[in-house]
């Protein structure tokens, strides 16, 4: 129990300047919206704060890639942990979510602020606000969790394929940047693909203003289907960090 809460106060020293950054650049953002509110007009704080919600879908990313970046200079020491992957990159995903759960409940406040002056200038009610809020939150959640795992399985990739093949590592990442998201792309539009992920449709509130967009339901499969990917992404990071990374 020791050296994993050491190992967690450990990562949090690693990942506070990061968040820290984060933090500020936040602050400055919504500094920005409100100098633009008092110049312009108050309505301009909404499409601000639904901009700097959706921008932590990247938030537990680009942490984790930091985190990691910077790891590679002590790698000897991280490596010589007696505690196993999973948990040296599980004490990296808590830090990490604890992070984005504190910047987005200030962003939240925001919005909320943004939504509560404007209330009498746009015609939606506070069910639909709530209704539409919170889908969105855990969906931003759960989606910069997602990503984080294909962070770390990206991160372990680049650290072997640097200790194996050195500068002709570039050819795998090209291929991971170029070709990756359209081998992707095509999985997502073939029959299989629709076939394992369109199963158990959920009806959304019909408060959600994504009913505006004719954005109905949501499938249960989808989830599943993202939560069985993410845990092996998860897996193969884990037995990449044990067995593939040298000191």
């Amino acid at each position: 129990m020791s050296a994993w809460s050491g190992l967690v106060r450990k990562e949090f020293r690693l990942g506070r300047t990061a968040a820290l950054i984060a933090f500020l650049m936040m602050a400055v953002f919504m500094g920005f919206g409100f100098y633009m509110s008092g110049k312009t007009h108050p309505g301009i704080l909404i499409p601000m704060s639904s901009m700097l919600l959706m921008g932590h879908i990247i938030y537990l990313p680009i942490y984790l890639g930091i985190s990691l970046q910077r790891e590679k200079h002590t790698m000897h020491l991280w490596l010589h942990n007696p505690l196993p992957g999973s948990t040296l990159l599980t004490a990296k995903l808590l830090n990490g979510f604890a992070a984005l759960c504190f910047s987005l409940f200030l962003a939240c406040l925001f919005a909320l602020y943004a939504w509560q002056i404007n209330s009498g200038i746009v015609d939606v009610t506070t069910e639909q606000i709530w209704a539409t809020g919170i889908f969105m939150l855990i969906h931003i959640i759960l989606a910069s969790i997602y990503l984080g795992f294909w962070t770390l399985l990206f991160s372990m990739i680049e650290i072997v394929s640097k200790q194996k093949l050195g500068k002709w590592r570039i050819l795998i990442i090209l291929f991971i940047i170029f070709i990756g998201p359209r081998l992707w792309g095509t999985l997502e539009g073939t029959w299989f693909y629709n076939q394992l992920t369109h199963w158990g449709a959920i009806p959304l509130s019909t408060n959600n203003l994504l009913h505006l967009m004719h954005f109905d339901v949501v499938y249960a499969g989808i989830y599943v289907f993202h939560l069985i990917l993410a845990a092996l992404l998860f897996w193969i990071s884990s037995w990449m960090l044990d067995r593939k990374v040298e000191v």
